[in-house]
């Protein structure tokens, strides 16, 4: 059946994957994303919390993270080899990036930030390159406890703040044009404006 759709047809190929997740018994299905190779994330719960699964196009389903707290958020690193999520470390949330198989779990997010509740924080956008992750987080030292979007360089963990209204920001997505990352609701940062709508 998977062979005979259209390899653009994301709508397709999501109602597969829902009727394969259910026959298999998944209770809960928040943020799932695909990748080229037909392996899809997804967060289930597992008697006890939340934790972050793949599943195969034949419908193999395998645990990534199996601890004592919400894990949730999960998105493919560009070339499939890592995978970005939020979890809960010592009472507030944050960005973590682990390998696909699971391994190597590391914050990436300083433990001064928030990074959103479970089920309502996005998944964290990667840049084409894998070098850098766009999300949303309120920082705990500043003055406005609003979602800013902030930018993550993985090489060697510098975080910037690429918006900083008085108004929360949420759901950031690396945008094609180098160094720009638009997001629902607002504009991309500098130096690429939004084209004219009269243009």
């Amino acid at each position: 059946m998977l062979n005979k759709l259209h390899p653009n047809s994301r709508s397709a190929w999501m109602l597969v994957a829902l009727t394969v997740m259910m026959s298999a018994g998944v209770v809960a299905l928040l943020h799932f994303a695909g990748n080229a190779d037909g392996r899809i994330l997804f967060t289930q719960f597992d008697g006890n919390d939340y934790e972050i699964f793949v599943m195969d196009v034949d419908g193999n389903i395998e645990q990534l993270t199996d601890n004592a707290v919400d894990d949730w958020g999960a998105g493919w690193s560009p070339d499939h080899s890592q995978i970005a999520f939020r979890s809960i470390d010592n009472g507030t949330s944050r960005v973590f990036v682990m390998n696909a198989d699971g391994s190597e779990v590391r914050p990436v997010s300083p433990d001064t930030f928030y990074a959103g509740d479970w089920g309502r924080a996005g998944i964290p956008s990667w840049s084409p390159d894998g070098t850098s992750l766009v999300f949303e987080a309120i920082d705990l030292t500043g003055s406005l406890p609003t979602f800013d979007i902030f930018v993550v360089d993985l090489r060697s963990g510098d975080i910037d703040v690429v918006s900083d209204l008085p108004v929360n920001e949420w759901h950031p997505d690396v945008s094609p044009a180098p160094g720009c990352a638009p997001f629902p609701g607002c504009w991309p940062c500098p130096p690429d404006p939004l084209p004219s709508s009269d243009a």
